[in-house]
């Protein structure tokens, strides 16, 4: 039985303020059909805008718990999914919920997101969440116990903004962990000086001996691309490729019909 508080309730007013965005991660190699896409919390009023805004925030935090708005975008995203099966069944699909640290050390998140998969049948490979790699230095012990009950659980993880800390490397090993996001920093510096170049490949080659994913962030011009490309770089993500769309985008008929086999 889950916990008393593996709960939540969101006033109406928020949820009128806000909406789920999804942002996809384009393919720069050939191969494979998942189709991953990173979901965001967007004000319906400013969807462009990377910030919540205040007044949603407040009415958020006012839950008076730590990891709410990972709650009620993780919730959020597993009801629409199991009301819009065709979207990851008829391909297949991941979707990845970025967490605050402070949700790391929330005992019921996990336990929030087990009842709610269980209750709407979706199945919990394609949930992933996405952990900043401080959290694996400052938060050792938090983090690692949350990797682990993503792999009993059966999500996923993603190690986000990664500069190949040696702290956070022991994770890769983890079969939970399916994608690495190399820290943008980096992939920016890259272009214009040879250490973080090397590190980069480095990141990308010591992605593809375990089996992971690697993808780079924020990726803004043609030759950063194309660069990115060559040293074998499996999944861009920036403005330049696509925009972050409404959730229920996805489901829209024009987008199925391009999903049939």
């Amino acid at each position: 039985n889950p916990a008393p508080d593996a709960t939540l309730y969101v006033p109406q007013a928020t949820v009128r303020e806000v909406a789920l965005h999804v942002q996809q991660l384009h393919k720069l190699r050939s191969g494979g059909r998942t189709r991953r896409y990173e979901v965001l919390l967007r004000a319906r009023s400013h969807p462009e805008s990377d910030s919540m805004g205040d007044t949603v925030a407040q009415m958020l935090a006012s839950q008076g718990t730590t990891s709410t708005m990972d709650r009620y975008i993780t919730g959020e995203l597993i009801t629409w999914l199991a009301a819009h099966t065709g979207v990851w069944e008829r391909e297949p699909a991941s979707f990845s919920v970025n967490i605050a640290l402070t949700t790391l050390t929330d005992d019921q998140f996990l336990s929030f997101v087990a009842n709610n998969l269980a209750e709407s049948r979706v199945s919990p490979e394609i949930i992933g969440f996405e952990v900043p790699e401080r959290a694996f230095v400052e938060h050792h012990a938090f983090a690692e116990r949350f990797v682990k009950r993503c792999e009993q659980l059966g999500c996923f993880i993603v190690l986000d903004d990664f500069s190949l800390h040696s702290d956070a490397l022991p994770f890769l090993a983890s079969p939970a962990v399916r994608l690495v996001k190399i820290d943008a920093k980096l992939t920016s510096a890259a272009l214009k000086e040879k250490l973080p170049q090397a590190v980069v490949i480095a990141i990308s080659q010591a992605a593809k001996v375990l089996g992971v994913h690697c993808v780079a962030k924020r990726v803004d011009t043609q030759v950063g691309r194309q660069w990115l490309s060559a040293i074998g770089i499996d999944f861009a993500q920036g403005f330049l490729l696509e925009k972050p769309q409404p959730l229920e985008d996805l489901a829209l008929p024009g987008r199925q019909a391009a999903l049939s086999p």
